[in-house]
């Protein structure tokens, strides 16, 4: 039987094989799909994620796995390369969990692809089970069509990052989490085709009242968060905020973009639809106890 390599503490020098090992993963046809290669460098920006993350090298000294708990939210996070899935999975699964467990999270979340049929068998061998909350993906291939060019008399734009403290403060009014911190609102700047310029904030009478931060990578745009502080909730603004942002990335070449929300967030879903997106893909969430 094949030796298994002990898992490490992920390293410097370990983040660029993390990233070409993420790619080469893709048990799916979702390029983009939790955790890509562009989420690498701003979920080890977190020292709490850098702490729980873990890599496997074979005895070749090439990395074959990485394991990471994200502890705030109770998730882990892991792959293998194909060809040391069978000697190693098991030891890179529970490894994470173990991780985790040493934090107080009472059971584990992780996504899963409907097309990655590997990994559904490792987390139905293991316990997991489907949350019923999925992650639905909707993209827009007609922008144009939803671009808002200037904002109406009573409301002003600008860009986030030149008040990140006000920025933390309403994304937790408006997700009612205490999650964000203003290192964690930092390192999303790490994130490939992040722009302040796209980092949208949207005031009303002077208060940051809604706001959309968007990532563009050459033609495509991803509006990555989209909130509204509940004070001022039901004039629009999470609507406007989009069509703002869309103006600015179709300026710069945008054709199509796409944003992600949870299948429980109605609100959210029916504005996605009405500047114009469509699901074109789900990722769901599967759950076990600790």
């Amino acid at each position: 039987m094949p030796t298994v390599p002990d898992a490490q503490v992920l390293g410097e020098s370990d983040i660029s094989d993390l990233v070409a090992l993420v790619t080469a993963c893709r048990a799916h046809s979702a390029p983009h799909a939790f955790p890509a290669a562009i989420d690498v460098d701003w979920l080890l920006a977190e020292p709490e994620s850098r702490a729980a993350a873990r890599c496997w090298r074979d005895e070749r000294g090439a990395l074959v796995a990485f394991a990471m708990a994200q502890q705030a939210f109770g998730n882990v996070l892991f792959d293998v390369h194909p060809r040391a899935r069978a000697s190693i999975t098991e030891a890179v699964v529970e490894t994470v969990l173990a991780v985790l467990a040493e934090s107080d999270a009472t059971s584990a979340d992780t996504p899963l692809e409907s097309d990655d049929p590997w990994r559904h068998d490792v987390l139905l061998a293991r316990g997991f089970v489907p949350t019923g909350d999925d992650v639905v993906h909707l993209r827009n291939e007609d922008l144009a069509a939803y671009v808002v060019d200037e904002p109406p008399d009573d409301v002003t734009v600008a860009s986030n990052a030149d008040d990140l403290d006000g920025y933390v403060a309403a994304h937790r009014a408006a997700f009612s989490t205490t999650y964000l911190t203003r290192a964690r609102r930092e390192a999303w700047t790490l994130t490939e085709g992040y722009d302040q310029a796209y980092d949208l904030a949207v005031h009303v009478d002077g208060e940051l009242a809604a706001f959309a931060v968007t990532y563009l990578r050459g033609s495509e745009a991803e509006v990555g968060v989209v909130g509204v502080v509940p004070a001022y909730r039901g004039r629009g603004l999470a609507r406007l905020a989009i069509g703002l942002v869309l103006g600015r990335v179709v300026a710069a070449g945008a054709t199509s973009a796409w944003l992600s929300t949870s299948s429980t967030n109605v609100a959210m879903l029916a504005v996605a639809e009405s500047c114009g997106f469509h699901e074109f893909r789900r990722t769901t969430w599967w759950r076990r106890s600790l």
